[in-house]
């Protein structure tokens, strides 16, 4: 089986919970599931390569469908040393200019501003260990998803506007109140935390939310409870902080999914507990062919609680 690059992490809700997994081209995609209780194989190749771009596709309605269907790869097979896009595949991105939004300037395709001036999004407030909180914006259906992609302990929705009122509200928030833009991956690298710390985290996050709101008028307010999303990612419980497994050229996955927590993977090796960064793997070329699985599950139940 040829080699695959590593295009992008996948989630799913399916039968009640989520599920991730790794979407992987080698002329066509593909995906390799990362389900807990799964074996998993594989090894890094050398040299990393752009992950393609995202187009866009508009209905009668006026909304943008979501982008992963519009998948492409990278017509150029280009090799990059930063980031995971080449200078071609960045500019045809359909989401960069979002992405560097802050609600003053749309540079994005008319389309797309017609999508978001029209869409009903929201700030949220997520915490993910460490005492800090983040501000971050998403559009209504992608909310859950979008906490569960960045491995949020406990989160809720404090604003409602269109998506270029929100940008401002977040770059607001984050200038004038602290909150972070960005969080560290090492941050998410507590799989479950002692109730006592979930409760400082829902009183963290309920204080924020009122220093908003008296920051903010009431016409833009949204009220909900804080949201605990541990069990969401199904993982047991660790004594310690797993080791974190270095992405590089020659290093060989062989174990046992234990669940994805936001961005990292946890996996059993050698029963021992292992992290390892997906954000690392995107662009890098995996194969499979002669990596040998691992034959049992043996040593999971040590580490379940």
């Amino acid at each position: 089986m040829a080699p695959k690059i590593v295009s992008a992490v996948d989630r799913r809700e399916e039968g009640g919970g989520w599920s991730s997994s790794l979407v992987c081209f080698d002329g066509e995609y593909s995906k390799l599931r990362l389900d807990p209780g799964s074996n998993l194989a594989f090894r890094v190749l050398e040299r990393r390569f752009c992950v393609g771009y995202t187009g866009i596709t508009v209905t009668g309605k006026g909304d943008v469908t979501d982008s992963r269907r519009n998948r492409r790869p990278c017509p150029l097979d280009a090799e990059v040393k930063r980031g995971v896009r080449c200078g071609s595949c960045q500019l045809s991105h359909a989401m960069t200019p979002c992405l560097r939004c802050d609600g003053t300037d749309c540079r994005a395709l008319p389309e797309m501003r017609r999508a978001c001036l029209s869409s009903t999004a929201y700030v949220y407030l997520a915490s993910f260990g460490g005492g800090r909180v983040k501000a971050g914006v998403s559009r209504g259906r992608r909310v859950m998803r979008r906490w569960i992609e960045q491995g949020a302990d406990v989160a809720m929705r404090v604003l409602v506007g269109d998506g270029r009122e929100v940008r401002r509200f977040e770059r607001r928030i984050q200038k004038e109140m602290g909150a972070l833009n960005h969080v560290r991956s090492i941050q998410k690298m507590d799989p479950v935390r002692r109730s006592t710390e979930i409760g400082e985290a829902v009183e963290r996050l309920d204080k924020f939310r009122r220093g908003v709101h008296d920051t903010f008028p009431g016409e833009s307010h949204f009220l909900e409870e804080p949201q605990v999303l541990l069990s969401l990612y199904g993982l047991p419980e660790f004594d310690g902080r797993p080791v974190g497994l270095r992405v590089k050229e020659g290093l060989q996955v062989s174990g046992t999914v234990m669940g994805v927590k936001g961005p990292i993977l946890f996996l059993e090796m050698g029963g021992l507990p292992r992290s390892l960064s997906l954000n690392r793997l995107l662009g890098r070329r995996i194969e499979t062919d002669g990596v040998e699985k691992v034959r049992t599950q043996s040593g999971l139940e040590r580490f379940m609680s």
